[in-house]
């Protein structure tokens, strides 16, 4: 009997650390992902201070645009018919999302620009919400 329970209460050990383990891996990974966010955060809010006045134009023409009574589908044919006119401060503008209220702008990471591999390559571009 004492052999059972010694067995028992080893099984229940051992699950224990089992799900200790398992917690702990899943935290780790957690940790491990919200890290990676952080970082991803601090770069976009770099690109957007690295180009903060043509964010600020961008912003206020679309502000000033919803402000008039504009629509966001007359908006987003606005902002259309700026790129193909190539409007700088309208290619910047990547996607108006209406249902959330945001603009997601295009931004040049000229601090990540590789110009002795091609010197002829554009910067690569980075998407910030």
């Amino acid at each position: 009997a004492s052999q059972r329970v010694a067995a028992r209460a080893d099984a229940a050990e051992s699950a224990a650390r089992d799900r200790l383990a398992k917690i702990q891996a899943d935290q780790k990974r957690r940790v491990q992902g919200l890290a990676k966010e952080q970082e991803r955060w601090k770069e976009s809010a770099q690109l957007v201070e690295s180009h903060a006045e043509d964010v600020d134009r961008a912003l206020g023409v679309i502000h000033s645009a919803l402000e008039s009574g504009m629509d966001w589908e007359a908006l987003e044919r606005l902002v259309s018919v700026e790129q193909d006119n190539e409007n700088p401060i309208a290619l910047l503008i990547h996607q108006l999302v209406l249902e959330k209220d945001e603009v997601v702008l295009a931004l040049p990471d000229m601090d990540n620009w590789d110009t002795e591999a091609d010197p002829n390559a554009p910067p690569p571009i980075q998407n910030v919400t």
